[in-house]
């Protein structure tokens, strides 16, 4: 599974604690609900926290929705609210959407 991210995106899981933010997991679930994936967020939040150790940031919402109003580069809530959740962390963040990439500085894939 490794073997889908960059050198920089392998490094960065190594070196770093893993955190999702909720917003990602409602976006899989919206997803889900499209049919656009057949997974649920719960069933892959599962498998990821027990083979890789991957957590829920719990960094309170009113702080990440306050970090996502100067992210005036996109108008999709999701990504606004998962870039603001890397921000107020000032932590990098795994993401293979190039726009996300492109005004993230520390955005890696």
């Amino acid at each position: 599974m490794l073997d889908k991210f960059t050198a920089e995106g392998q490094q960065m899981m190594e070196t770093h604690e893993l955190r999702v933010s909720p917003m990602a997991l409602l976006e899989i679930e919206y997803l889900n609900e499209k049919g656009v994936v057949t997974v649920t967020p719960d069933t892959l939040f599962a498998e990821l926290a027990q083979t890789i150790g991957l957590a829920v940031c719990t960094i309170p919402f009113a702080m990440v929705s306050r970090a996502a109003f100067s992210l005036a580069w996109t108008r999709d809530p999701f990504d606004r609210l998962i870039v603001a959740q890397a921000r107020v962390n000032e932590e990098p963040l795994l993401s293979k959407d190039l726009l996300i990439r492109q005004n993230y500085l520390h955005a890696v894939w």
